[in-house]
């Protein structure tokens, strides 16, 4: 395989529409720009949206962890750079890396399934690919999500219906979407949007348009939260778990 195809690396200007009111990228902005690269790579590699669509299958992402070491604000240039990073069980793994020109700004492993969507079954990895993925066994793996990812919490519900834009091509909430969730829990229980500097989350169900869902959790005054969504319904449903740190923007300390 060309050695060009093993990674790709793209750029973005953080714009007006994804900073919060301090002038900070929201942590879904890192999310975007990461599954927009990654589906750009995937479509080069030949095993993208169009090509999974003729053979009745999808990817979905199953688990992700995202570490930011510094958030970039209104106007800056993020660079992304992605690549496949091997297989476990029945996951396909893609890292990414995000920097600008003082260095690196984060990190993210994710663990992806393909999905036969006339049975909505996994598929069994690589053998149900019709393209090989490169050998990137010599560049980082920088995240292990073997762990179970728990809510340590149910405190501070906060409900809402899901709207027709968190819906992505699939007919389910996209992962970025989630993310924006979690910072708007946190901003409600503190009273301003919170920096997350880290966050692992486990994707449990899809959520479909006009669900009723409910988001709790627990959060600690050295910066660590938990939270679960869960559709409800007769029988209410978990559908993302999450968990990670923050950094207060003030004197954060999340009401009892």
């Amino acid at each position: 395989m060309d050695d060009a195809l093993r990674s790709l690396e793209g750029a973005f200007v953080v714009r007006s529409s994804e900073v919060n009111r301090y002038g900070q990228a929201r942590i879904e902005t890192f999310f975007d720009y990461f599954q927009e690269m990654a589906g750009a790579h995937a479509d080069k590699l030949g095993c993208g949206l169009r090509m999974l669509q003729e053979h009745q299958q999808a990817w979905v992402l199953l688990r992700v962890r995202l570490d930011v070491f510094r958030t970039p604000r209104l106007g800056d240039t993020v660079r992304v750079r992605t690549w496949p990073s091997g297989f476990k069980r029945l996951y396909a793994l893609r890292e990414g890396l995000f920097f600008d020109n003082d260095g690196e700004i984060g990190r993210i492993t994710s663990y992806w399934a393909l999905l036969d969507v006339t049975r909505m079954r996994p598929l069994r990895l690589p053998e149900a690919l019709a393209v090989p993925l490169p050998d990137n066994s010599s560049l980082p793996q920088y995240f292990d999500l073997d762990s179970k990812v728990m809510a340590k919490g149910h405190d501070h519900p906060m409900t809402c219906v899901v709207p027709e834009h968190f819906i992505d091509i699939n007919g389910h909430t996209n992962n970025a979407r989630y993310a924006s969730l979690v910072g708007d829990w946190l901003a409600k229980n503190s009273g301003e949007p919170q920096e997350i500097t880290s966050i692992t989350a486990h994707f449990l169900q899809g959520t479909p348009a006009w669900s009723n869902i409910t988001i709790s959790g627990h959060c600690e005054d050295d910066g660590h939260f938990s939270v679960e969504i869960v559709k409800d319904g007769t029988e209410p449903v978990a559908v993302y778990v999450a968990e990670g740190n923050y950094k207060s923007n003030g004197e954060f300390k999340c009401s009892r």
